[in-house]
Parts: structure tokens; C-alpha cells; sequence
């Protein structure tokens, strides 16, 4: 499971300054005349504006009671209505706040994630893992490409859990792409790597996994020393065909060790 942390997936601050208010969470007056149209009452008003500026800065619909208080207020403000105006009760009446949700579709041309937001995320994760391996880049592409798209964000974890499959899917056709092409000796080579020599205390794998340090004079001239000794291994260019071989500079073995 990826860190939502280290993914671009998009959640409402809950500690925001008056520019970020500002900025994100004020209505314009084609907005403002959405709103009074499509809604009735201050509880109406208020929550058709929560549900419209929220969409637009996360990208998907949050509940309305995970909405920080201060952007509540903040667009009572703006609309004119009392600061504790209180909110559709999503539970008592989920039709009104359906309803709200499909006029805000309608107002910023998006769509659900279930018309067709797994195909995109499916599409654009296939790709990606051709070439990086972490899950929370591959999350990110897949942010992007549904973002692109106008299609609403699903929750994190069901992007997690999807992702998660497409990734081992499709490293183990590479693996088995790539293995199938090597030789008996090539073979050899590499599984020496998991021998540890006399008197050291690591193998060859373990050694090519290590980071190369802080950015010194003496660790750059290490790495590059490294460098030339790990592309000495193996070249890889001959297994890099198809997508796989979208790399823009010279590959070595770095890039296909686990993360």
C-alpha cells in the first residue's frame, strides 16, 4: 500500500491562511448565480457552494462534514448567510445532495469515476509501469491522467488497491519477458550477485541497492566508479523492447532493481 503523503492525491488543508482561502474558496459571480439557481434556503445555498469548491480543489466530492470549518465560514461569508448555517444532512437527504453533485458536474463538464475512470486509471498505470516502479508515482500518473480526462477522483484506497494489482501485473510480464531472453551464462552472472564473497559481508545485489550517499566529491568519484562497475554486469539494452525501452538515456542495471 502506497503513503497517501508521498502521492499527489489531493485532500482539503485543514489549516488554511486568508490567501489560500482566498483563493480557492471564493465564489465568482457566474458561480454565485449557479448556486441561488440550482439551490434553495441558506442551508441549500451553503451547501451547493461547499460541494462546488470542494470539487473543484480536491477533485472528487468529501463529505460535507470533513470540511473544515473555516472554509464553511468563509463561503457564509461570501454568500451572505449566517456563519453556523447548518449543512444537508447527507444521511436524511442523499437525493437533494445527489441532485447538487450532478448540477456541478454539469457546471465544470466532469464525470463520475464510474463512467469510465478505471479504464483511464487502468490505461495510464499500464504505461507508466513500463518504465518507474514506485506506487506512488504510478498513483500520481494515474491522478493525472483521470484529472486530464475531467473524471472525478475515487478514494484513495480504491486507487491504491488498483494500482497496486496493475503494478505486479505488469513487472511480472517484464520479469518474464526479460528472463526468458537470457542466456545460460547471463543467468549465471546474475544469480552470482546473490553470492556474498569471502570476507565481505554483502552479496552483489546488496551492494547495487545501496544509496550512493550525500553529494560530495569523494561519494560522486565513488559512484562513478560504481557506476562503470555495475554496467559492466550486464548490458541491458538488448531486453529493453517495447514500451520498456522508452528510457532517454543510457540504462543500466539501477534501473530495473526493486524499489
Amino acid at each position: 500500500m502506497a503513503s497517501l503523503d508521498r502521492t499527489a492525491y489531493p485532500r482539503i488543508g485543514t489549516r488554511l491562511n486568508d490567501k489560500e482561502l482566498e483563493a480557492g474558496y471564493t465564489l465568482s459571480e457566474p458561480e454565485d448565480r449557479f448556486i441561488r439557481c440550482q439551490s434553495r434556503g441558506d442551508t441549500g445555498h451553503l451547501s451547493l457552494a461547499i460541494v462546488l469548491k470542494t470539487r473543484q480543489q480536491v477533485g472528487y466530492f468529501p463529505s460535507l462534514a470533513d470540511v473544515p470549518d473555516q472554509i464553511c465560514v468563509h463561503l457564509a461569508k461570501g454568500l451572505g448567510v449566517p456563519d453556523h448555517t447548518p449543512l444537508v444532512d447527507e444521511v436524511r437527504r442523499p437525493a437533494t445532495l445527489h441532485r447538487y453533485r450532478t448540477a456541478v458536474r454539469t457546471q465544470l463538464g466532469s464525470r463520475p469515476y464510474f463512467d469510465g475512470g478505471e479504464e483511464i486509471v487502468i490505461a495510464s498505470v499500464r504505461h507508466s509501469a513500463e518504465t518507474m516502479s514506485d506506487p506512488a508515482d504510478l498513483i500520481n500518473a494515474a491522478v493525472e491522467a483521470l484529472v486530464k480526462a475531467h473524471v472525478e477522483l475515487p478514494a484513495f484506497s480504491t486507487l491504491d488497491r488498483l494500482v497496486g494489482h496493475l503494478r505486479q501485473e505488469v513487472h511480472e510480464t517484464l520479469y518474464q519477458r526479460i528472463t526468458g531472453a537470457l542466456s545460460h551464462e547471463q543467468g549465471r552472472i546474475l544469480d552470482a550477485l546473490l553470492d556474498v564473497p569471502k570476507g565481505d559481508r554483502l552479496n552483489g545485489f546488496s551492494r547495487l541497492k545501496q544509496t550512493p550517499g550525500p553529494p560530495t566529491l569523494k561519494h560522486v568519484r565513488e559512484w562513478t566508479e560504481r557506476l562503470a562497475e555495475f554496467d559492466g554486469i550486464l548490458d541491458p539494452r538488448p531486453f529493453l523492447k517495447g514500451p520498456a525501452g522508452a528510457f532517454k538515456q543510457k540504462p543500466t542495471v539501477l534501473n530495473f532493481l526493486p524499489t
